[in-house]
């Protein structure tokens, strides 16, 4: 017999499994953990956690209610809710282009879940595979991901990146500034490109999340660029 596991704090409900669906577990930006029930949840939340805008989201956040085609009462659970800076809050759902509208419940769910979003003041927002992370920034945005906290922060180095970039849009290659600041501070370059690492995550400086940034997570690209913008 199994043991009947609690949701996270904010969530209405655990996640599923579903067929082979990928479940992931991992920490929102309060440090409380979040949910998600597919590879395409995974992705958004990780723009979630890169958005400068967004305050904090929470996982299966509510439960709204929708009639089905045989006129049956049943509960549906929106993926996110996110709250912005300047007090905006959305209720997000991804799904996939294909289902959204060609399936008669998904449209009716949809319909339930603006018209309780226009009662709460929240504004209904649907993502499909199109517009979540591809390939590439999906990539960068999960080995990012892995150096997003203060440990990986070096100060010497976070300062010394800073001066080397003055000017607003100059790029920088990434690879040679590591080299350049872990020979200047005599340090190793895997300290300093964790601390750029966190630094792009944390948007101190920019990058363009296009071209793979890292090797293996362990080394910059020669296609990776940086710049300070204000």
């Amino acid at each position: 017999m199994s043991l009947r596991r609690r949701p996270p704090k904010g969530n209405v409900r655990m996640v599923k499994a579903s067929g082979n669906n990928l479940r992931w577990f991992c920490v929102n930006k309060s440090g409380e953990t979040f949910q998600c029930e597919s590879l395409e949840e995974y992705k958004h939340a990780l723009r979630l956690l890169f958005d400068i805008t967004v305050i904090d989201f929470v996982s299966q956040p509510m439960e709204i209610e929708f009639q089905d085609e045989n006129g049956k009462w049943r509960k549906y659970t929106p993926d996110f809710l996110v709250s912005r800076i300047g007090g905006q809050k959305e209720l997000h759902e991804v799904t996939r282009s294909d289902r959204r509208l060609s399936r008669l419940d998904s449209i009716r769910r949809e319909h339930a879940a603006r018209v309780r979003c226009k009662e709460l003041g929240l504004e209904f927002v649907s993502f499909s595979e199109h517009q979540l992370p591809q390939a590439t920034e999906f990539a960068n945005l999960d080995a990012l991901k892995g150096c997003a906290p203060l440990s990986y922060k070096d100060k010497e180095v976070f300062d010394l990146v800073l001066e080397k970039l003055p000017e607003q849009g100059t790029e920088i290659c990434a690879a040679d500034l590591c080299r350049e600041i872990a020979e200047a501070l005599d340090k190793p370059e895997g300290v300093v490109q964790r601390t750029m690492c966190y630094m792009i995550w944390h948007q101190y400086i920019a990058s363009d999340l296009v071209n793979i940034l890292l090797l293996d997570k362990a080394r910059f690209t020669r296609k990776a660029k940086l710049w300070y913008e204000e």
